[in-house]
């Protein structure tokens, strides 16, 4: 029995609260200063570059996963998640300051993702909870996600109308909201056990299948983060506000992180490879009908961006249930933060890279990069085990 499992259940409950309530803020921040970062940049820069502050939101996050799983084996999970979110704070402030110049913004979302690299090593600490059944446990903290990805650009069009109605610029409001979010995320951190809580080494008697986790979370990363960085201008060329532009992305959103449990529980019962399959599956089926739906927007683009982000959460989750309490407690952390940079580090090149391709072949060119990405973890699949 480990040493997390002979605490008091309320304890660990109080833990799993924390970190829920750390993702459920952060995604908030981070989907609401992407989203209209995109609108802010392409008004200023045009839309060729408009992907470029989403871009430096994931360039942080890819850079904060390896700074701070350094903080983590040296001085604790906790220690990693807070400084993550204090970083985070600094970076909505910045964003904030975008009416003076765009790259405020864009200094600010590498800050901010520093902040999500925080979020998304916690599913890892969730995961220690309970190392029996890890899909279950992390899939609660992907689940926090739900709330603030799904809320979040709902409330674009009245924060930005009630900003705009008591004098300041229209963005001014949604970024102020992502800064406090993330400060709360910070106050939840600072709430948790100092130390670590992993597996022992001795219970650690394989490596993980990298090659299969590495390969799908980066494919899905990347494969997601190009459709959905060019969403927000495909709505708007069709003539639609910030209404529309909010509620097509919450549909994406809610299929990322609503439906995380189940992925959990399935995760749990088949094995990481059976979800992984149907991740890759929903992903190839969506980023081709996105070409069809792309035009007739409305009901069908909101479906098919809704199993674009169901298709990430299978993948995500089947991956890391692969590589959770794998190893002893440094190497672990040094795992997960080497998966998370790469994860990241490609789905910055795959943002910026989104706009420039839509703009040059629109969603039918966007969907072809991603079904050849796609035959990578596919074809690593099929291998035997």
């Amino acid at each position: 029995m480990t040493a997390i499992e002979t605490r008091a259940p309320v304890i660990r409950r109080r833990w799993l609260v924390a970190l829920f309530v750390g993702a459920a803020c952060m995604s908030l921040a981070m989907v609401t200063a992407s989203t209209l970062g995109t609108l802010v940049a392409a008004e200023a820069w045009g839309a060729a570059w408009s992907g470029l502050p989403s871009a430096a939101g994931v360039i942080g996050t890819a850079i904060g996963a390896a700074a701070l799983t350094a903080i983590m084996s040296r001085w604790g999970r906790r220690a990693g998640l807070v400084a993550g979110y204090a970083i985070g704070t600094v970076g909505g402030l910045l964003a904030v300051l975008s009416t003076a110049t765009v790259w405020s913004l864009v200094a600010g979302m590498v800050l901010l993702g520093v902040g999500n690299s925080a979020a998304q090593l916690s599913r890892y600490v969730a995961a220690d909870l309970r190392p029996g059944r890890p899909g279950t446990i992390l899939a609660v903290v992907v689940w926090a996600g739900t709330i603030g990805a799904v809320g979040g650009p709902l409330l674009l069009a009245p924060i930005s109308a009630a900003s705009a109605a008591s004098g300041l610029e229209a963005s001014t409001g949604v970024f102020l909201l992502g800064t406090t979010a993330v400060a709360l995320a910070a106050l939840a951190a600072t709430t948790l056990r100092r130390g670590t809580y992993t597996v022992p080494a001795a219970t650690a008697t394989r490596l993980p299948p990298m090659r299969l986790a590495l390969a799908t979370m980066l494919v899905a990363q990347i494969v997601m983060t190009t459709i959905m960085t060019a969403a927000p201008l495909a709505i708007h060329q069709h003539g639609h506000g910030l209404h529309t532009v909010g509620a097509m992305i919450s549909a994406h959103t809610f299929g990322m992180f609503a439906l995380a449990p189940v992925s959990g529980l399935l995760c749990d019962r088949f094995g990481g490879r059976a979800i992984i399959a149907g991740g890759l599956a929903l992903l190839a089926v969506s980023s081709t009908a996105t070409v069809a739906a792309g035009s007739a927007g409305g009901p069908a683009l909101a479906i098919v961006l809704f199993v674009l982000g169901y298709g990430w959460n299978l993948a995500y989750v089947g991956a890391s249930s692969l590589i959770s309490g794998s190893l002893p407690e440094v190497e672990q952390m040094r795992l997960e933060g080497a998966v998370e940079s790469r994860v990241w580090g490609g789905s910055a090149v795959a943002t910026l890279a989104s706009t420039i391709g839509f703009a040059v072949g629109g969603y039918g060119l966007l969907a072809v990069l991603s079904l050849v990405a796609l035959a990578v973890p596919v074809a690593l699949l099929s291998r035997r085990a």
